[in-house]
């Protein structure tokens, strides 16, 4: 009989070892000392890996996984997603209360349906766009995030603007209905208005600086040809 489900939860384990338990499925290392995942090289059956509230700095190793569905990595000291690879069936990531501060790095996940990237360090919110290429997606939590704390637009309402063309049902565990999306729409034509108002602000302000310049110009021409003449 082969082992499918491992459990060792609550231990002083440090690191995620290369294993070679070709039929597991399920690992729960959840609640250790883990800094480093460098030296897993992936198994080819594995379904579910649990790697919550450990001491994790980088996703390096987490790679390979062809039948990987879910990947708990809540509660670390992650500071990036670059190193997740080799997941083709990932469909569910959480990625909650770590350090992240923006997607400099996208791993392709191309079946990845819920994310959770909740009180994380994104203070841009041109980071969430990024997001858009999980075209599946339809859960994200974004909420406890420095941006979405304070920028004076509802979480949901920014991140429905910001993955425009993702059909999300679910932000910060709420349900989006029909008038989520018209407020979204809403604010979204608000700030188009309100930015081609100051760009012709400012084009007016640039012609009359321009029109203020040339007018000096002329006088002080004037004046130097009437020294001339005299």
């Amino acid at each position: 009989q082969y082992v499918q489900v491992l459990n060792l939860k609550q231990n002083e384990i440090k690191s995620l070892p290369e294993m070679h338990a070709r039929y597991l499925k399920e690992i729960n290392l959840s609640e250790n000392k883990i800094v480093s995942c460098a030296e897993f090289k992936g198994l080819s059956k594995l379904v579910k890996l649990n790697l919550n509230q450990n001491k994790i700095k980088s996703c390096e190793g987490l790679a390979n996984c062809p039948e990987l569905d879910v990947l708990y990595l809540n509660q670390n000291r992650i500071t990036s997603l670059e190193g997740i690879k080799e997941l083709p069936k990932l469909r569910k990531l959480r990625i909650k209360t770590n350090k992240i501060k923006g997607f400099p790095f996208i791993p392709e996940l191309p079946n990845l349906q819920k994310l959770s990237i909740s009180e994380n360090q994104i203070q841009n919110v041109e980071e969430i766009p990024k997001l858009k290429v999980y075209d599946k997606l339809f859960k994200i939590n974004l909420d406890g995030n420095p941006y979405f704390d304070n920028s004076g637009v509802a979480p949901k309402t920014e991140i429905l603007i910001q993955l425009e063309g993702i059909n999300v049902k679910f932000v910060n565990k709420e349900e989006i209905n029909n008038e989520d999306r018209e407020d979204a729409v809403k604010v979204k034509e608000e700030r188009r208005q309100k930015a081609e108002e100051e760009r012709l602000q400012r084009e007016e302000e640039e012609r009359q600086r321009k029109e203020e310049e040339e007018r000096r110009r002329l006088e002080k021409e004037e004046e130097e040809r009437q020294k001339r003449e005299e």
